[in-house]
């Protein structure tokens, strides 16, 4: 009788003490819930309300890299820090194109300096240049279609690019108004890359993880090292010697200057000339006291060109 009384007040006292651990742990969680929406709603209010704090445009992709913090690949972030300052728009670009292709190499990066570099022989704009690419739709060198596409807006939802699937080439022609320029990697340039990934290729014996390292090394390196106005055989299309930079095209030009100087233009309409011409851009025009010159940039190899008037000299 005695043995079942204790067992009772054992059981009991079991019973009290898991209905004491169900209490404590439930207010405990209560508490827990409580503190994680209290830090939930303060981090709420931690964040800048976007109609005082951000700018709004028009094509904004949502995405701009203001610092190198921002990058989270070491080898990138430590790029980054070497050259961002020196070209922020095309270090932004490439970032944005390398997400899009889903890895770094040299071809789409090939792609991206070369659509930019269009661009701005054309004067153009970014969504209005059209592409006539020769990368076909093979790779490796079809992954030039993704650096051009992303970097000016050329995409083929856009219907802004054409592919020839018969071609091969790190090459593609750009349109923007009335004027065209084609662009192909220089052969030195392309030999460089094509040997590196090659002895890749052969000491890897398939693509493995390995070889894509070496080919992300080969990418950041292009990235680098391989400026935009080093990088490309330059041709105009519609008449490919008419531009080229020599004494007698560059006399044509000045001649053309001149005669559209000749009637007394402003300023505006001087800039504006030479936007639409095809063989200069970039122009600009410095004042003294005696002296009026026109400066213009050649295309195919950013030579600078001056046409000076003295002032008060009747125009001939």
């Amino acid at each position: 009788m005695n043995k079942n009384i204790l067992s009772i007040h054992i059981l009991l006292l079991f019973i009290i003490t898991i209905i004491f651990i169900s209490i404590y742990i439930d207010q405990n969680t209560e508490n827990i819930d409580s503190g994680s929406e209290n830090e939930y709603e303060n981090n709420l209010d931690s964040i800048p309300d976007s109609k005082e704090e951000r700018d709004q445009t028009v094509f904004g992709s949502g995405f701009d890299i203001v610092s190198c913090e921002q990058v989270t690949e070491k080898d990138i972030y430590e790029l980054c820090t070497r050259i961002m300052k020196n070209d922020p728009d095309e270090f932004e670009t490439i970032i944005m194109v390398n997400k899009f292709h889903q890895h770094i190499g040299p071809n789409n990066i090939y792609g991206a300096k070369m659509a930019l570099y269009a661009k701005k022989l054309l004067n153009g704009t970014n969504n209005e240049i059209r592409v006539l690419s020769e990368a076909g739709t093979k790779p490796p060198i079809s992954c030039l279609n993704d650096g051009i596409m992303i970097a000016i807006g050329a995409t083929f939802g856009r219907g802004l690019i054409e592919n020839d699937p018969l071609q091969s080439k790190l090459a593609a022609t750009f349109f923007y108004k009335n004027k065209s320029v084609r662009l192909e990697v220089k052969p030195e340039k392309l030999e460089f890359t094509q040997k590196y990934i090659a002895d890749s290729l052969k000491k890897h014996q398939s693509l493995n993880d390995d070889y894509f390292k070496d080919v992300r090394n080969m990418g950041l390196y292009v990235w680098e090292h391989f400026p935009q106005d080093d990088l490309f055989i330059i041709t105009y299309p519609e008449n490919e010697n008419y531009c080229d930079f020599n004494d007698d095209s560059i006399y044509v030009y000045i001649n053309r200057l001149h005669n559209f100087f000749h009637t007394e233009p402003t300023d505006e309409e001087i800039l504006a000339f030479i936007e639409q011409d095809e063989c200069v851009y970039n122009g600009s025009i410095i004042t003294d006291d005696s002296t009026f010159t026109i400066l213009s940039t050649w295309k195919s190899n950013d030579e600078t060109i001056l046409f000076e008037h003295i002032i008060g000299e009747e125009i001939l």
